[in-house]
Order: structure tokens, then sequence, then C-alpha cells
């Protein structure tokens, strides 16, 4: 199953097989930079005690992008 989803200026083609999705990896540009800050600058490691904020930010990248995948297959 194929589905055209519009994003940011342009379309995203997400494909579907059995209980997956593949589709393209949003780009940073399409992210929001002021939320991500805001979103590293409050978060606390209560497991990952070591974390720098560059991982942290990585991680809250990685995660916003699933976010706009997730959003979109909807």
């Amino acid at each position: 199953m194929r589905i055209k989803k519009k994003m940011i200026g342009r379309y995203m083609e997400i494909k579907r097989f059995d209980d997956f999705i593949i589709c393209p990896i949003p780009a940073e540009s399409e992210l929001d930079q002021v939320e991500i800050e805001k979103i590293v600058a409050h978060t606390r490691n209560t497991w990952q005690h070591d974390r720098q904020n560059g991982e942290m930010r990585e991680n809250t990248i990685q995660g916003k992008r699933a976010e706009i995948v997730i959003e979109n297959y909807k």
C-alpha cells in the first residue's frame, strides 16, 4: 500500500508492508529548532545520568522526525 501525504513544500510517500512503514526521513529543516532546544534544556537525565546536551539533542531530533512520520501516516 502506498500513501502520499503533503508535507512542508513536498509530498512524503509512505509505503506500508505488514506492520512496517517505509518513508523518507524528514530533513532537519522540517523541525522546529526552538522547540528542540527547549526540550533539551528541560530534559532531566533520569536513567542515563551522563548524557550530554549533544546526545540529548540528537535523541530529540530523532524523536521529532519519527513524530512527523507518524503524524503524516494517520
